[in-house]
């Protein structure tokens, strides 16, 4: 079995290096590749594979598996060659929610962040008191805000010509509906 797991060493390190787009580093027992914001790691303990892949040092990817024989070998690196290949940088959409006093949406904007994390969603949310956008629209692309201050649509959407402005669902808002606020937000940016 050494003789084949060196050979499929072998083929995995020329699979690699015929990727312009990554820097890859080879050791002994382990190779590491960095494709933009991603660190991938193939180790080989005996005929023990492990693939693994870190965003933003965060795990997203994660096998490991006996090596029998190529055809299994070769499916599973593979899938984890596939799954790096689709781990583009994406630009993340800035959004801000906004309430009379900050303190309610920053409830929601932590309830949110772990929402999109658990899904790896990419967006960045705040919170701010609406008496704040003044001096804050021009960083976000979208601007939610609470039921309370729906009297300052017009308002807002005034002073930050730039941005999309939206109220949130009283419902939504008041019950904490992390799944139908994302689909709002889903949809302004489909809509984009």
């Amino acid at each position: 079995m050494k003789a084949n797991i060196d050979i499929f060493k072998k083929w995995m390190h020329y699979q690699i290096i015929s990727n312009a787009l990554w820097q890859y580093e080879e050791y002994d027992n382990k190779i590491v590749i960095t494709y933009h914001d991603c660190k991938a790691e193939i180790h080989v303990y005996g005929d023990i594979i492990e693939e693994s892949i870190k965003k933003n040092e965060e795990n997203i990817f994660y096998l490991f598996y006996s090596f029998n024989d190529y055809a299994h070998g070769k499916k599973m690196f593979n899938v984890f060659i596939e799954y790096l290949s689709h781990q583009k940088q994406k630009k993340t959409h800035k959004i801000l929610l906004s309430c009379s006093g900050g303190m309610t949406t920053s409830f929601f904007k932590t309830r949110m962040m772990e929402y999109l994390s658990l899904r790896h969603l990419h967006y960045e949310i705040d919170a701010a008191a609406v008496e704040d956008i003044d001096y804050i629209a021009d960083q976000y692309d979208l601007i939610l805000i609470a039921p309370q201050v729906r009297y300052s649509l017009s308002h807002i959407k005034q002073i930050a010509p730039q941005c999309h402005v939206e109220p949130i669902d009283p419902m939504v808002f008041a019950s904490y509906n992390c799944t139908k606020l994302y689909e709002q937000i889903a949809a302004f940016y489909k809509m984009k």
